[in-house]
């Protein structure tokens, strides 16, 4: 059994880090981050919801009002992948403090329980790649084995079962295969094979993967 781990909000919490890293450059919408769950992974879409919450804070003050920097996907693009890729993807923290912990020891424990084996497959393009190579040198990781892929069905054709948070990679699972969602408010109307708050919680839900 080939057990596929994606990386962002499962091992990296890539939202935190964008949104503090758009707030460094470009606004400061990190308060309002705090204050409003994100309801689907269209980024542009968030911020502006980001910048509504925002500019209401600032009509009260009597302010100047913001805008939206990013018009469409190729401003949003060149913001990740171009002007702060590192910073973005590089530097980003783990999800939670003993994430990595937890991962090793998952593991350990299905190559000793010959179950299968792990892999972290990361679906990011151009200069994200580097920035994401930097993160994981910093984890303490045991994993064997780091996949690079463009698109979510070749990240699908390379494992049997795929632990992620992200709803585009749940909705294109293949029929063939296992899912298990790592819960978040952005994915709690997508169907999984398992579901799971904490990745601590594999361990006791493993066999039913198998």
């Amino acid at each position: 059994m080939r057990v596929g781990i994606s990386l962002n909000e499962v091992v990296r919490g890539f939202l935190k880090q964008f949104i503090l890293t758009y707030s460094k450059y470009i606004d400061d919408l990190y308060d309002e981050y705090k204050e409003t769950p994100i309801e689907n992974l269209d980024l542009i879409e968030y911020l502006n919801i980001l910048y509504e919450k925002k500019n209401e804070k600032i009509r009260e003050k009597g302010g100047m009002l913001l805008t939206p920097k990013f018009k469409n996907v190729d401003d949003l693009n060149r913001f990740l992948y171009i002007q702060a890729p590192l910073e973005i993807f590089g530097y980003s923290d783990q999800i939670h403090d003993d994430i990595m912990v937890h991962i090793n020891k998952f593991a350990m424990d299905l190559e000793d329980d010959e179950l299968g084996e792990i892999k972290i497959v990361v679906n990011e393009h151009s200069k994200a790649i580097s920035g994401s190579l930097f993160f994981l040198s910093k984890l303490g990781s045991t994993i064997r084995k780091y996949e690079f892929v463009k698109t979510i069905d070749e990240m699908w054709n390379s494992v049997d079962v795929l632990i992620t948070a992200n709803p585009n990679e749940l909705e294109k699972k293949p029929k063939n295969k296992k899912s298990v969602k790592v819960l978040t408010s952005y994915n709690e109307k997508i169907d999984a094979d398992i579901t799971i708050t904490k990745f601590n919680e594999i361990n006791k839900k493993i066999k039913l993967i198998n």
